[in-house]
């Protein structure tokens, strides 16, 4: 299956960007909206989403979707809620950061290391985990992953 960015066409779609020339330019392809989303379509024609083309890492020359380790680790028990980052180290290598807010004490930083040792690839395996109160959210609820990094930039 080849992975690449949805693109969608409808007579619904918007013509433009208000003042925004370049971005609206950047936006279309051959009168087809770019999403920003990452997918593929299986033999059965059926489209598989798999994150954010922003969101996604490059980990040691691999791609990695931080929503796939993000489904993995919020089903432990003791996490309430999850996002993971890519943080670009002082080598220029690009690294995950696991952010959680636990549910309970239960909580420890050696339980959650080892489930996701127990759980993830190892490409996907957390450089830092970080323990926070909450997460930042947008005016929709999602978790506003740029805000995010701004805080975690402070911590590392």
């Amino acid at each position: 299956n080849y992975v690449g960015e949805i693109l969608c066409h409808t007579p619904l779609k918007f013509s433009r960007y208000l003042g925004m020339q370049k971005e609206t330019k950047g936006s279309f392809f051959k009168n087809y909206f770019k999403t920003g989303d990452i997918g593929y379509i299986d033999k059965n024609n059926y489209l598989y989403y798999l994150g954010r083309k922003k969101n996604v890492l490059k980990i040691s020359g691999i791609t990695v979707y931080p929503e796939d380790i993000e489904k993995i680790v919020i089903q432990n028990k003791n996490i309430l809620e999850t996002a993971v980052l890519g943080l670009t180290d002082k080598n220029g290598l690009e690294k995950v950061i696991l952010c959680v807010v636990p549910k309970n004490k239960n909580c420890s930083r050696e339980k959650l290391l080892d489930y996701c040792y127990n759980n993830l690839a190892t490409f996907q395996q957390p450089s830092n985990l970080i323990f926070l109160q909450s997460l930042p959210k947008t005016t929709l609820g999602k978790i506003n992953k740029p805000v995010l990094k701004k805080i975690i930039s402070k911590k590392l």
